[in-house]
């Protein structure tokens, strides 16, 4: 049977992230999370062709545009990509939310990347473009879960293990 939930009138906690107020409160509960001087809650996606990957992070409001910086792994100059900024009222804070969608990369290559503005830039990271060709019976394997919102170790150990035996 599906619950119905007015986020307004609920006890506070009773969902996760919800308040009685209404709206998410991902930011009230994890304020001390967010790092005002650095790149927050980054994701690497794939993107609608196999050459492509999309990226998306936030950072603190500001005037600045951001940029997604990628190369091939072992070269030294950096590929920059402009990405488009939507501001965005998290409560008790504003963010710039930075999302880019970089096209035409190598399959079979490692590439690094860092994400952030001129003056503020993550760490250096990489992801392999895979090369695969499943209509030559090239097989891929992957898990694909949801977001299991755990509170507590015990929520997060049944997650880890549930996924070990999947795996």
């Amino acid at each position: 049977m599906t619950e119905l939930v007015n986020f307004k009138t609920c006890h506070k906690g009773k969902f996760p992230k919800s308040t009685y107020e209404g709206h998410w409160n991902m930011f009230d509960n994890y304020i001390d999370m967010f790092d005002e001087e650095g790149v927050n809650y980054f994701n690497l996606g794939l993107g609608e062709e196999e050459t492509t990957r999309t990226f998306c992070f936030q950072m603190k409001a500001s005037r600045e545009d951001g940029y997604v910086w990628y190369r091939k792994k072992g070269e030294t100059s950096w590929n920059q990509f402009l990405c488009t900024t939507t501001k965005w009222h998290h409560p008790n804070f504003d963010v710039n939310i930075y999302k880019a969608i970089v096209h035409d990369l190598e399959l079979g290559v490692t590439y690094e990347y860092k994400v952030g503005t001129e003056a503020t830039q993550s760490g250096v990271h990489e992801f392999y473009m895979f090369d695969k060709d499943i209509s030559t019976g090239d097989t891929v394997r992957f898990l694909f879960t949801s977001d299991p919102q755990s509170w507590t170790v015990g929520e997060s150990d049944t997650y880890r293990n549930i996924c070990y035996k999947i795996l």
